[in-house]
């Protein structure tokens, strides 16, 4: 495990008030290089990525390949620093409807077709977030390409006609936190899914007159990295950043050129977000300190 992560930490200070610390880690293969506290008082946190550049870059005798990366994290901490909207994906991030899709896929692939293919929560997790084509090759890989598209057509219909009913429920504190974060920043949603799958997230958990435009894959037909820059170019975005919660989400992200945060509740890891929150509501914390208000 190598990168720069930061945490936001809670401590009670009082009775009722909660004290937030930044916490800025640099671990180079599983070892702490680096760690700096902040307290939510007077926060330099320019000051800290500098400084963690500084020291990391100036130490001549670093591999020129562990220096590059201080650079590349430095970069991307200036790039929070001027955030102009905010780019969310939906499953492992706003919320989890591995229960509802199961059962609509389930009931498509027994009424359309005769294999014995059982879905499941564990197998729905390695599939979320991964393009609908690559999906479909997983499931039904036995299947001419014709074929196949139609049955994960069918699943489509179905999952979107059980949402529809029985909406899933978002993560704790997101219907709060998107709220909040709309008052100061245009929200946004960029997602490998199909068409209708956005529409019914935010319609059926009521956060859509928060969410200014989204975009999928069904849409674009384009990976998503190519679906996050045409948001980004619709709503003339220079510095958005990305909430996501997989590896895939982060890789887009680098070939769109705009950071990330991962949120660690959800179904994966990723080698080097920006940052890191273990509940929604950190957002409202974190954002801010990473773009030094």
């Amino acid at each position: 495990m190598s990168g720069i992560f930061v945490y936001i930490v809670q401590t009670r200070r009082l009775k009722y008030n909660f004290r937030n610390y930044l916490i800025v880690l640099h671990i180079i293969k599983q070892e702490l290089f680096f760690c700096q506290w902040y307290d939510d008082v007077q926060l330099p946190l320019d000051t800290a990525w500098q400084s963690i550049y500084n020291h990391l870059y100036n130490i001549n005798h670093w591999p020129p390949d562990i220096a590059k990366k201080g650079t590349y994290m430095y970069t991307v901490y200036k790039k929070c620093n001027n955030i102009d909207g905010i780019i969310f994906d939906i499953d492992g991030t706003l919320w989890d409807s591995r229960e509802q899709v199961a059962h609509g896929w389930n009931q498509a692939i027994r009424e359309f077709s005769s294999l014995d293919v059982q879905v499941d929560l564990p197998w729905l997790k390695q599939l979320f977030g991964r393009p609908m084509t690559e999906i479909a090759c997983i499931l039904f890989p036995e299947l001419e390409e014709n074929s196949r598209a139609l049955l994960m057509e069918q699943c489509y219909i179905y999952e979107l006609d059980y949402l529809r009913t029985h909406p899933a429920p978002l993560y704790p504190y997101v219907a709060e936190t998107i709220q909040e974060l709309s008052r100061t920043y245009p929200l946004f949603i960029v997602s490998n899914c199909q068409c209708g799958y956005i529409e019914c997230c935010i319609e059926s958990t009521q956060i859509d007159s928060y969410i200014t435009d989204f975009a999928c894959f069904g849409d674009t037909n384009q990976p998503k990295n190519e679906t996050i820059k045409l948001i980004m170019k619709r709503n003339h975005l220079k510095s958005p950043i990305y909430i996501g919660d997989i590896q895939g989400d982060a890789d887009a992200c680098q070939i769109a050129g705009i950071p990330i945060i991962h949120a660690a509740y959800g179904f994966g890891t990723i080698k080097e977000p920006a940052a890191v929150i273990e509940n929604f509501r950190e957002l409202l914390t974190l954002i801010p300190l990473l773009q030094h208000s």
